[in-house]
């Protein structure tokens, strides 16, 4: 039955929902620069209530406000229930509420993708959550993005992404870091073909990433230099841009 779904979607249709199903939900102007670039906003929005009214897609009745979360005046969309099960099986649970915390994985995603466009940088492969968790030992990893990238001046860089809505106490932030650290004394570290990614936390705002700074700093030096915190707006800067 998906794949008769499947077929029944033309080329950037298909594409729309891959990319809400990989990242669980995506505001229109995330979907405009992505997938309808150098367009206006119209194409975009024909093929979104398309999708919805299809059913591939659902709209979440609220609309995103300011900053990184998609400026005023932006819809929401998650997968409907044709997009859910093109995608995955189990029990198809309607989206009723924004996810901030996937927009900002997104548009984290989207950060790079305006530095590979602009030269900056090349991404050969990309993990997003459960894609990119692993097990080390007895410690569960759970970046929220994976990256693995060419820089220009032919760096090569691998990247695990922590975006921090400043939803979490210290003390889970604190146990957070130590299973990175436990992690980076493994021997093998196989997952990445034996070579240690950099740790990129992306906060919400400065005020979070301070915090976030000040924790890192308690760490061992070793841990700090593989560490860095940035906000969405000064992400570009660690890639040479």
């Amino acid at each position: 039955m998906a794949s008769d779904a499947a077929l029944d979607l033309s080329g950037r249709d298909r594409l729309i929902v891959q990319l809400i199903a990989r990242f669980k939900q995506a505001s229109s102007r995330q979907v405009h620069e992505l997938l309808f670039p150098n367009v206006t906003y119209t194409p975009a929005d024909r093929a979104l209530k398309r999708l919805t009214d299809r059913r591939y897609l659902t709209r979440i009745e609220r609309r995103t406000v300011g900053g990184s979360r998609g400026g005023s005046g932006q819809y929401v969309y998650g997968l409907g229930r044709r997009g859910f099960y093109l995608h995955y099986d189990g029990r198809f649970i309607l989206p009723r509420t924004v996810n901030y915390h996937a927009l900002t994985v997104l548009d984290t995603f989207i950060v790079l993708r305006r530095l590979e466009l602009a030269g900056r940088l090349r991404v050969g492969g990309l993990s997003v959550e459960d894609e990119a968790w692993v097990k080390v030992g007895g410690d569960d990893l759970r970046p929220d993005m994976y990256a693995d990238m060419m820089l220009a001046d032919g760096r090569h860089m691998k990247v695990n992404f922590e975006i921090d809505m400043a939803t979490e106490g210290q003390k889970a932030i604190r146990d957070k870091l130590q299973r990175y650290w436990r992690i980076y004394y493994d021997a093998d570290h196989a997952a990445w073909q034996g070579e240690w990614p950099r740790l990129v936390w992306v906060a919400v705002d400065e005020e979070r990433a301070k915090e976030l700074r000040w924790l890192i700093a308690q760490m061992p030096e070793e841990a700090r230099r593989w560490q860095r915190v940035r906000v969405l707006e000064t992400l570009p800067d660690l890639f040479g841009a």
